[in-house]
């Protein structure tokens, strides 16, 4: 025979070969699924959930009100930017409170020139109520004397009616007693 062999082996001994090998192929396989998935893992946890609890952690402070936090995320993908966006948000949160803190300082600066003001104005009001009482008593003391005066100047202008009716009479009387 040529170019042709023949081989005699127990056929047992080869499924037990082929079974060991399969079993070690199927461990194998096994470790590396175990290590890929391992791998895997970790790099989702590094690309996935270390950024997504870092924004989680920075939506917490910006809850409590630390807007002086700042998201550090620096990627060119979709997390990337919605870290950028949610720092700029937070960024014109925190200039907004502050325009409002100091609107509101203003605010309460201005309340206080008006209590101010208010408190002058109504010294001022019972300042010149007291005056206008004043002058009033004045004016009906003045009042009263006009009218002593004018009733004086009648009794006067009555007196001096009947003078002049007297001396009238007298000059008649010595015009035609004389003639």
């Amino acid at each position: 025979m040529h170019g042709a062999f023949e081989i005699i082996s127990p056929l047992a001994e080869m499924r037990k070969e082929m079974g060991d090998a399969r079993r070690d192929n199927l461990l194998v396989a096994f470790m590396l699924f175990v290590i890929a998935g391992g791998i895997f893992y970790f790099y989702l946890r590094s690309v996935i959930v270390n950024p997504i609890r870092k924004i989680i952690e920075f939506g917490r402070k910006l809850g409590k009100g630390d807007f002086s936090s700042e998201l550090r995320i620096e990627r060119d993908d979709e997390i990337g930017t919605m870290a950028e966006n949610l720092n700029a948000s937070a960024n014109n949160l925190r200039e907004m409170i502050e325009r409002l803190s100091e609107t509101t300082d203003m605010l309460s600066d201005s309340s206080g020139d008006l209590a101010s003001v208010s408190t002058e104005t109504a010294s001022s009001a019972e300042h010149m109520n007291a005056r206008s009482d004043t002058t009033a008593s004045v004016a009906e003391t003045v009042s009263v004397s006009v009218a002593g005066v004018a009733s004086a100047a009648k009794q006067s202008s009555t007196s001096v009616s009947s003078i002049a009716a007297v001396t009238e009479e007298m000059f008649f009387f010595r015009v035609f007693r004389g003639l």
